[in-house]
């Protein structure tokens, strides 16, 4: 990917974490490589890319196994926090991380609200 995407995508995460709660945002392929990322806190992008690929592989299979379609969106709740991963195209997903519960159905309407425009500036 070409710095000028890369750096757009840049822009679109950390305006996705001023206008919500949460402390980081990715952009990640299906297998973890991190494309983007805004990690406003002492989140290690690293592990955090690493992770949501776990995630992944947890939710496909699941989708597939209880035959519940192409995989959207899988919401991990804790009792500090939760994560949220929402597929962006058949490549990639938009991750992001909050510890306020109370916002997390905002959190994640704001990230399928971007996760539709980001495919267009990943094509470039």
């Amino acid at each position: 990917m070409s710095v000028e995407p890369r750096e757009d995508l840049m822009e679109i995460l950390s305006e996705i974490e001023s206008s919500t709660d949460l402390e980081a945002c990715a952009i990640v392929t299906k297998e973890g490589l991190r494309i983007a990322h805004a990690t406003g806190t002492n989140t290690d992008a690293d592990i955090f890319s690493a992770l949501t690929a776990v995630i992944l592989s947890m939710g496909y299979k699941a989708i597939n196994e209880l035959g519940h379609g192409d995989f959207k969106e899988v919401i991990i709740r804790g009792t500090e926090g939760y994560t949220i991963v929402t597929s962006i195209d058949n490549e990639h997903v938009l991750v992001g991380a909050g510890r306020n519960p109370i916002r997390i159905g905002y959190s994640a309407l704001v990230l399928r609200k971007y996760a539709l425009n980001m495919a267009s500036v990943l094509e470039k």
